[in-house]
């Protein structure tokens, strides 16, 4: 054997070593193969998430300039002078009115489009272009803001090929419809802002079929860009963002590449770039075209290349490795076979063992067999015993049933009784055995009794229908008896009847209790007759509908909101007897579905003002004890001033962020300035950095307001830091450094007892000032007076500052202090967001002050508060 070795060693070896580098290579190959398929799949996965995001990006500006020209509409609207000319339909005046704030909105906003409609869809003015008017619009977000009276938005192709993103908003003039305004602004200028933040070049591609060729040139010639009708078979280029790319568009002009299924690739500028079409989707969600995509991702393929190399080599030095420890290894085996050959035989002769060691066990088990069996015969007698112990059951059930109070009998198919308790056979008049096999009619019973048993085993015996809690009477001339039968079927446990089961339990003495149920019924009817008054005296209205939907129930309120006679209405249908058709529809949908919980809104009013009043109603379903439907409650209050406060917040979100973006666009703007190295002069740069802190300033003031109302708004209040102050240093320096500030007012102060202590916190009352002064500031003419006085008074000292302004009437004085409200005064439009006065109101009345303002239209305003002396 040792002589051998060698030779076998070998050819181990060689039969194994052969396979192992065979299969090394092809492992490799694989590796490979699946590690550049990942690589693409990697770079495919990358380029969808980067479509995505373009995708995503693309939609939320549209979205964020639709809003922010919904704003600037807003404030269009508001201009009464533009709503006058509209009004009389003198284009002229209207064309003078509106061309100044159109160059605004294309210098500041790039808004390329202005246009005025009829209520009709026809164009009444196109600003930006007024020679062009009269045409009727038929283009989907005017459609959809005519049909439902509402704001329409959403990119459309224009006549001359342009695609733009356009806002519709109906136009109001004291809740009377007068027209449509409508802004635009061109899609291109937004790929700019998609490459740049996206790192991408990105290309528009329009639909030749949906074009005019002349239409299409002659709109860029206006825009001053190059008409390539003829570069594409079925599309036009109509914007890109990097000029080399519009000469190689050919080349990737086939379906494939169009439909989106194939990638594109481009070199530009030494960069490689990889993208798909996307396609380009208008407001009617029809695709007019498509766009482009590039991403840059030539360093990422550079990525790619270095770790295939990287990966290739490691893979060598890991199978070369393998291969020589192999080699190794099988030299070692064909050492150790000898040993594990003697190691075998060692094992056969612990496995002859192991074999006697089981004959033993077999032996054993048979044993076991055997007490098995006794086992058996030992369960067999206790199975016996079991059964004797339920028969035992069985008699101890019988004897329960015989002595129970209430009165039990069975009875088979064919009514005929098989056993009964003690009890059934005394009720009977006859003992236990006598009834077993006798029917109704055999027994004592009177004529009624026999009657009612006769139906209800009727119901069990032929209808399989359980009887519970039947009321039974059994009348003679010597005595009455009322029970309560129970009666339900038996059946085997394959459902097959057997018979019944019959129970009566007398209740003649609970009959004799009735008279007190009785004096309980007149006492709920009284609490009913109270609670009826109370539902007479809610201020809500409130109308109770039985299950067949007739009007059982309404309250004074809901005949007087809704003008209703109550004989006329009550017991009839809820969708004849309500005359309102914005309430009833509603009704009868929730009466439809019973639904609980529900809520919607409707309007009340006149011929004069059919939405004068706004009503919240919420519905609750009628249930009785068992939880059966009995109807429905609907209660409705009123919620005009909700729904109005609701506007103004909606108003004050536009304007707030009109307000914010404004700074924001100035801090930005110098910004970029200040980090410009090629900046003028020291001065330059202090006047922009003075510009920042300014608009900075603006919003932090504006934050500031914000947060005091969110305190005020969760009920935390304001925070104050209250001291004993003199009244000269709590308003003397506020007061000076506004004079000095605001140069174009003449400014009075006279200030009484200046070394007087109140109770105060400076920085609140500062802003107090601010606020006041600059309302005064904001609302009067320049070179006006504005006057400030302080005096003492017997419940604090009050301070007054009034103006010579536009002043206020009597309803807007009323609403001053309520959040977000701003006067509508068409000759003075002034920004604001609505809450100033109202943060002063808490601040004052946090002081434990009071506040009053005091005005007049055209007479000036007075507001003057009052803080209490230390």
């Amino acid at each position: 054997m040792p002589d051998r070795l060698p030779t076998a060693e070998q050819n181990i070896r060689r039969r194994v070593l052969l396979p192992l580098g065979t299969t090394l290579v092809i492992f490799l190959v694989l590796f490979l193969g699946v590690f550049q398929v990942y690589l693409q799949r990697e770079l495919s996965r990358q380029l969808d998430d980067h479509l995505n995001s373009v995708e995503r990006l693309y939609q939320d500006l549209l979205r964020e300039r639709s809003i922010v020209m919904q704003s600037f509409v807003s404030q269009i609207q508001r201009d009464k002078a533009l709503a006058q000319a509209m009004m009389r339909m003198d284009r002229q005046l209207l064309q003078e009115k509106s061309s100044p704030i159109f160059r605004e909105l294309l210098r500041d906003q790039n808004i390329t489009h202005f246009y005025f409609h009829t209520n009709e869809g026809v164009n009444f003015l196109r600003v930006h272009k007024p020679e062009r008017y009269g045409d009727q619009i038929e283009r989907l977000t005017m459609q959809q803001a005519r049909s439902g009276i509402q704001v329409a938005a959403g990119a459309e192709m224009g006549p001359l090929g342009t695609f733009t993103l356009r806002v519709v908003v109906p136009w109001f003039n004291n809740e009377r419809l007068i027209g449509f305004i409508e802004l635009g602004e061109e899609i291109e200028p937004l790929l700019e802002k998609i490459a740049v933040q996206t790192d991408s070049q990105v290309a528009i591609l329009i639909r030749k079929q949906i074009l005019e060729r002349e239409a299409w040139q002659e709109g860029r010639q206006m825009l001053g860009r190059s008409a390539g009708w003829d570069l594409l078979p079925e599309h036009v280029v109509t914007a890109v963002t990097e000029a080399h790319l519009v000469g190689r568009i050919d080349q990737y002009s086939s379906k494939p590449y169009l439909s989106g299924s194939q990638v594109v690739t481009a070199a530009l500028h030494n960069q490689q770039y990889r993208g798909r079409y996307l396609s380009l989707i208008d407001a009617s969600n029809t695709q007019v075209g498509v766009m482009l995509v590039l991403q840059n991702a030539h360093d990422t393929l550079n990525d790619h290349r270095f770790a295939i190399v990287l990966v290739t080599i490691f893979c060598i030095l890991l199978g070369g490795g393998l291969y020589a420890s192999a080699y190794t290894i099988l030299g070692r085996t064909e050492h150790a076979l000898e040993n594990t050959r003697q190691k075998l035989l060692d094992e056969i002769d612990k496995t002859h063992e192991a074999n006697t060691q089981l004959g033993l066990e077999i032996g054993e088990k048979r044993a076991a067999e055997q007490a098995l069996k006794k086992a058996h015969d030992d369960l067999e007698k206790r199975v016996v015993e079991r059964t004797s112990q339920l028969d035992q059951q069985k008699r101890l059930m019988e004897n329960l049933i015989s002595n129970i109070p209430s009165s039990v009998a069975w009875k088979n198919l064919d009514g005929v009784y098989i056993g009964c308790n003690i009890g059934y056979a005394k009720l009977a008049g006859s003992s236990e055995e006598a009834i077993a096999g006798k029917v109704d009619a055999e027994l004592d019973w009177s004529a009624e009794f026999r009657l009612t048993l006769a139906a209800v085993d009727e119901e069990v015996l032929v209808e399989h229908r359980a009887v519970l809690g039947r009321e039974v009477l059994d009348e003679t001339s010597e005595k009455k008896r009322v029970f309560i039968c129970n009666a339900v079927p038996l059946k085997k446990e394959d459902g097959q009847l057997l018979g019944m089961v019959s129970i009566l339990q007398n209740i003649t003495e609970q009959k004799d209790r009735q008279k007190l149920l009785e004096e309980t019924l007149t006492e709920s009817r009284q609490a009913n007759d109270r609670i009826n008054g109370v539902m007479q005296s809610v201020d809500d209205a409130l109308i109770v509908v039985d299950a067949a939907d007739n009007i059982l129930l309404m309250n004074e309120s809901a005949y007087t909101l809704l003008r209703l006679n109550p004989a006329e209405v009550l017991g009839k249908k809820v969708s004849s007897a309500i005359w309102l058709g914005s309430m009833r529809d509603k009704v009868v949908e929730v009466l439809r579905k019973k639904q609980g919980g529900v809520q919607f809104d409707f309007e009340i009013g006149d011929e004069n003002n059919p939405s004068s009043l706004v009503m919240q109603a919420r519905s609750s379903v009628l249930v009785d004890p068992q939880g059966r439907y009995e109807g429905m409650i609907f209660l409705a209050r009123d919620v005009t001033r909700d729904r109005s406060m609701d506007r103004l917040k909606s108003d004050f979100i536009s304007v707030a962020a009109h307000e914010l973006r404004t700074p924001l666009a100035t801090i930005l703007g110098f910004s970029e300035l200040l980090l410009d190295n090629n900046i003028g002069s020291d001065t330059d740069r202090k006047e922009y950095a003075q510009a920042i802190y300014e608009k900075a300033d603006a919003l932090s003031r504006l934050l500031d307001d914000m947060l005091d109302i969110s305190r005020i708004e969760s009920g935390r209040g304001l925070e104050l830091f209250i001291e004993k102050v003199a009244v000269e240093t709590l308003f003397t320096p506020i007061l000076k450094q506004y004079q000095k500030r605001v140069v174009d007012r003449q400014f009075t102060i006279d200030l009484d007892d200046p070394e007087l202590l109140v109770m105060a916190d400076p920085e609140k009352i500062a802003q107090v000032l601010e606020n006041l002064l600059s309302n005064a500031v904001k609302y009067s003419e320049p070179q006006s007076e504005i006057g400030i006085v302080g005096k003492t008074t017997t419940r604090g000292y009050m301070l007054s500052i009034s103006d010579e302004g536009i002043g206020m009437t009597p309803e807007q004085v009323e609403h001053s202090f309520d959040k977000f409200y701003r006067g509508d005064n068409a000759d003075k439009a002034v920004k604001g967001t609505g809450l100033g006065l109202t943060i002063v109101k808490h601040i004052i009345e946090e002081h434990q002050g009071t506040i009053q303002l005091e005005s007049r239209p055209d007479k000036g305003t007075r507001v003057h508060f009052q803080l209490p002396i230390a």
